[in-house]
């Protein structure tokens, strides 16, 4: 069974997290999101560069390319103008509502994936999310 490999420390994250979304918002810029929608840049463990685990192993291109298809983990980028007030979804989310910027884990069969300029981003319905992740790396 595959395991996530911590490649992010704590302490790194906030500046990773910022980095990232700078890198992929005028991308995100390009799509309009209707309803309740949100659109979601998928981590990818390519985009921190030379990515080593733990342990030291060195991660290659192949092993960081499989992450645009099986990775779980994204950063929302942007929602519709039904995202908070659709019925239920505050009920949904309760006291743990997403932002802009935070990091979510989906199921990638519940989404639309798509790649902008060679970055993937998928799209789902704000009750596809199904968790909020305190740093990106946790979830595989």
């Amino acid at each position: 069974m595959a395991a996530a490999l911590e490649v992010v420390s704590s302490n790194e994250t906030k500046t990773i997290s910022k980095n990232l979304f700078e890198s992929y918002k005028p991308l995100a810029e390009a799509i309009a999101v209707y309803g309740d929608d949100c659109l979601i840049a998928m981590f990818n463990r390519g985009d921190l560069g030379e990515v080593k685990t733990q342990g030291g192993i060195i991660l290659t291109g192949d092993t960081t390319a499989e992450d645009d298809f099986q990775g779980k983990v994204g950063m929302l980028m942007k929602v519709g103008p039904d995202f908070h007030s659709k019925e239920g979804n505050a009920e949904f989310f309760g006291d743990n509502k997403p932002e802009i910027g935070d990091w979510v884990m989906l199921r990638v069969g519940d989404t639309y994936s798509f790649k902008i300029r060679k970055k993937m981003f998928r799209m789902c319905e704000a009750k596809m999310l199904r968790a909020g992740v305190s740093k990106p790396d946790v979830i595989w």
